[in-house]
C-alpha cells in the first residue's frame, strides 16, 4: 500500500532545502505501478489569444527517482488552503505529481526509469465541460474551482491520465495546479521544479522565446504522453528511456 507506513522498504526521513523553506518528514509509499509509456512529438498548444502560456518539460533520462517533487508538493499543499486556486490536499491518498516506475530487462540486468506524471494541463482538456467547475486561466493553467466542483466526483473519471483525485472529506476533486498561487505571488516555477536536484523538470512560458522551456524546445524534440488521447497536453517529455511504448499500468 503506497500510503501504509508499515510497508517494507518504503518511506524514510527526507530533508529538502529550498530558499526560505525546509521540509523534513517521514513519507511512506513512494513506489508506484510499473508502466510503459507511449509518446509522440509534443506540439505547441499555446492559444494565440494568451499573452502567457505556462508549460512543463520532463527529461526522463535525468530523473533519478528521488521523489523530491512529490515531497515538495505535499509540503506546499497538504493541509494548506490556497484559495481561490485550491483547497488543502489531504495528508494521504493523492499524488499530484506521480513518479511512475518503468522497468526493463530481466534479472540480473533490470533497469528502472522514473516518469513523473503531473496534471498534463491539456489544451483540449476533457475535464472542462463548460460548467465552470474546471476552467482554464489566461496563462493556460487548468484549475478546478473548489466551490463549483463540490460533489462533482465525475470530474475524477474524466481525466484519461488519472491525474485528478477525490477528496472525500471535502467532497471535491483535486489535482496539480502548477502552484498557480505561487506564480501569482511572483514565483518563477512551481515547487516541484524548484527542488529537482537534476533539473529533470523545466517550467516556463512557451510564448516567451528566451524562457527555459522555449530554449529547451528549440534544442530538443519533446514528446507527449499517450498521443492517441489527442488532448494536446502542455507537459512534454524527452529522454531516450521514455521509448515509443504504451503505458501498461495506471494507478488505481
Amino acid at each position: 500500500d503506497p500510503d501504509d507506513p508499515a510497508s517494507p522498504d518504503r518511506g524514510g526521513c527526507v530533508a529538502i532545502l529550498t530558499p526560505g523553506r525546509m521540509l523534513s518528514r517521514h513519507v511512506a509509499g513512494m513506489a508506484s505501478n510499473s508502466c510503459l509509456i507511449e509518446v509522440a512529438k509534443w506540439a505547441d498548444a499555446a492559444d494565440a489569444n494568451y499573452a502567457t502560456n505556462y508549460a512543463m518539460a520532463i527529461d526522463v533520462s535525468r530523473c533519478i527517482g528521488c521523489y523530491n517533487c512529490f515531497l515538495a508538493c505535499r509540503d506546499e499543499h497538504a493541509g494548506n488552503d490556497h484559495l481561490p486556486v485550491a483547497v488543502a490536499q489531504p495528508e494521504h491518498g493523492q499524488k499530484w505529481i506521480d513518479v511512475r516506475e518503468q522497468e526493463r530487462g530481466s534479472f540480473p540486468r533490470v533497469r528502472v526509469s522514473y516518469v513523473p506524471v503531473p496534471c498534463q494541463q491539456c489544451a483540449d482538456a476533457p475535464c472542462i465541460d463548460g460548467s465552470g467547475a474546471v476552467y482554464r486561466r489566461q496563462d493556460g493553467i487548468v484549475l478546478i474551482d473548489p466551490a463549483r466542483a463540490i460533489g462533482r466526483s465525475d470530474i475524477v473519471s474524466s481525466c484519461p491520465y488519472r491525474a485528478i483525485f477525490w477528496n472525500a472529506s471535502l467532497d471535491v476533486p483535486q489535482k496539480c495546479t502548477f502552484c498557480a498561487h505561487l506564480l501569482d505571488a511572483g514565483w518563477k516555477v512551481p515547487r516541484c521544479v524548484e527542488v529537482c536536484p537534476t533539473q529533470a523538470l523545466v517550467f516556463g512560458d512557451t510564448s516567451a522565446p528566451e524562457s527555459p522551456i522555449s530554449r529547451l524546445r528549440a534544442a530538443s524534440s519533446l514528446e507527449e504522453l499517450q498521443p492517441d488521447l489527442r488532448v494536446r497536453p502542455q507537459v512534454g517529455y524527452l529522454g531516450q528511456q521514455v521509448g515509443l511504448r504504451r503505458m501498461s499500468a495506471m494507478p488505481e
